[in-house]
């Protein structure tokens, strides 16, 4: 990640015209991920969970943001390599602790070696899978604070198909719903395990079943 872009859109001080706490939630009925870059395009930094994600476009929506972090459910991860060089230097406590103390500023870097896991996988304790399709946007603003903005859920999941069917969505450009999704976030995050120790493990295991089987 070049720390040119970072130092642009930390600098814009821009909130999204669309999110305020008298604005009307947004319905969008035809082609979600369509609409889902759209909104992309307006966010600093994003939180969310996705049960599905391979959509090749929205990926590449979520690498030019200047930070984002997803959970997704272990049953649809086919390829890691889908979600390489997505950017990740906040954690949902940065965002929380933001918005708490409104006048603390954003942990300011180098921001290469705050470098965290992009994506996580839940774990499946007490549950069946984790099913849930929403994303938190968050701005950065003149102050250096992050500012939870907006929520986007519905049924689609980021793949191809979500354009394809009967799928419903709506954007909540309200900021209390925001911090709320993002608490639930936090909860599950906290039962997930980031896709490079879940990767680690899942080749350990595998080199164990080789090593068994060579061995009888």
């Amino acid at each position: 990640m070049q720390i040119s872009k970072i130092q642009n859109t930390l600098c814009t001080g821009q909130i999204d015209s669309y999110a305020s706490e008298g604005s009307e939630p947004i319905t969008i009925f035809q082609n979600p991920i369509k609409e889902l870059c759209r909104y992309l395009s307006r966010a600093d930094v994003v939180f969310g969970c996705v049960y599905n994600l391979n959509h090749s476009e929205l990926l590449e929506s979520f690498r030019k943001t200047v930070s984002c972090q997803i959970i997704t459910d272990r049953e649809n991860l086919r390829n890691p390599e889908w979600y390489s060089d997505l950017p990740c230097i906040y954690s949902v406590d940065d965002v929380l602790n933001s918005e708490a103390h409104s006048k603390k500023p954003l942990p300011m870097g180098p921001y290469w070696q705050n470098s965290k896991d992009a994506i996580y996988i839940a774990k499946k304790r007490g549950t069946i899978n984790m099913h849930n399709k929403y994303l938190v946007f968050c701005k950065i603003n003149s102050d250096y604070c992050i500012v939870p903005q907006a929520v986007w859920t519905g049924s689609p999941n980021g793949t191809y198909n979500a354009n394809l069917s009967y799928e419903n969505a709506v954007y909540l450009p309200f900021q209390k719903t925001a911090i709320a999704y993002l608490k639930d976030y936090k909860r599950i995050i906290l039962n997930s395990q980031g896709l490079s120790k879940f990767t680690q493990n899942l080749k350990s295991v595998t080199v164990k079943q080789t090593n068994k089987l060579e061995s009888v």
